[in-house]
């Protein structure tokens, strides 16, 4: 081959293998693009299976779990299956209770159980409110049981504004390298589940305010009787007795005249508390007016049970409350009506049983056997009767 035939062939060698590494970095970026795409991908349809899930009539807790199994199941996601939801425990501010948790062993279950904001990963992300990712267990892990196997964590918390809700916690394996797209879409999840816990929590609320008496917390009579429909149903099946109560408590009004309504409001919750601790766990209480509560009582074995369970509220309402340093006594006025001697609606047997109330109030007062008696803490002082 003549000089000017290998120099010739030299330069297209050259250009050869420029075409080829050309050719190889198109091919890695077009890779990097599908492997992109491939994680876009799983990140929508793990948004739309999400969103899909949260607007479905579930409990709170059933669409955590729901939720949390996508979240470990996204195919891009260098997640060991493990992890767990905290929700921020409304009755301890400060504090996260672990709610969904997936293969936490007993002893991590009993650690995490409660967390308090600034304590481990968790808590410190709920304190800064800041994501936090751990490549490997360091001294920042607080909570570790024997035996633990190495690992890292994305931890991200679930804020509304400057509230934390809860915190979500996943595992990834020993000695990952985080990406920014991972994080992206951890923090656009929080995002998410931030929208439905509050979203649920309000339900919760608005429920709670619709069928629970502010006061008290017991049922309101909305709630009765929607239990009350319910418990019929049951019993004209089962063709067993219904008893319904109605209670008035006598002296209560000189208490709010004389004292105030704080006083008031403070009687009329220790004298639920005391009505309750006489009932069975499955009878229901509810307070229907201002003075007014009403229970309703199934499964009735015994002839004299019903007789028995007056005499224990009133035995109980009769003793001496100390309110606000003040010893009030007070009294209780109670009918009765029963399924299906009284009737079989709802309507006539409280009709029954308050009509049943009034008689018994008037025949005491007839016979002058309500004498009203308080004592201030300090000097004696007597209630004026109602």
């Amino acid at each position: 081959m003549s000089p000017k035939k290998v120099k010739k062939t030299k330069k297209e060698i050259v250009k050869l293998r420029q075409d080829y590494r050309r050719l190889m970095n198109e091919v890695e970026i077009n890779r990097e693009r599908i492997t992109v795409f491939r994680h876009l991908a799983d990140i929508y349809k793990s948004f739309n299976e999400i969103f899909y899930i949260s607007l479905q009539p579930f409990p709170l807790d059933e669409l955590l779990n729901k939720i949390l199994d996508i979240i470990l199941s996204v195919p891009f996601l260098p997640l060991e299956k493990q992890g767990c939801l905290f929700l921020a425990d409304r009755d301890n501010p400060g504090q996260l209770h672990l709610t969904i948790h997936r293969n936490f062993d007993d002893s991590l279950l009993k650690m995490c159980n409660k967390v308090a904001f600034g304590r481990c990963l968790c808590g410190k992300a709920a304190q800064d409110r800041r994501s936090i990712f751990k490549d490997c267990i360091d001294d920042d892990h607080e909570n570790r049981p024997a035996g633990i196997k190495p690992h890292g964590h994305y931890i991200i918390p679930i804020l509304s504004g400057d509230r934390v809700l809860g915190g979500l916690n996943l595992y990834v394996k020993h000695g990952h390298k985080p990406e920014l797209l991972e994080m992206h879409f951890l923090q656009a999840v929080s995002d998410i589940l931030s929208g439905i816990i509050a979203r649920k929590q309000q339900e919760k609320q608005l429920s709670r305010m619709s069928f629970e008496d502010d006061l008290t917390s017991l049922p309101n009579r909305r709630l009765f009787f929607k239990q009350f429909e319910h418990a019929l149903q049951r019993t004209k099946r089962s063709h067993d007795r219904i008893a319904v109560l109605y209670l008035d408590l006598d002296r209560f009004k000189p208490v709010n005249d004389i004292y105030g309504h704080d006083a008031g409001d403070l009687l009329l919750k220790e004298a639920s508390q005391r009505m309750k601790s006489c009932l069975r766990e499955m009878d229901i209480l509810a307070r229907i007016g201002g003075d007014e509560f009403v229970v309703l009582v199934e499964l009735i074995k015994e002839p004299d049970e019903i007789a028995n369970l007056k005499k224990r509220i009133t035995h109980t309402i009769r003793q001496p409350f100390i309110i606000m340093g003040i010893r009030i006594e007070i009294d209780v006025s109670i009918g009765i009506s029963f399924f299906p001697d009284d009737g079989d609606t709802c309507n006539e047997l409280i009709k029954k049983a308050d009509q049943s109330m009034y008689n018994a109030k008037t025949a005491r007062t007839s016979q002058g056997t309500s004498e009203p008696v308080s004592l201030l803490s300090c000097r004696r002082k007597t209630v004026p009767g109602n």
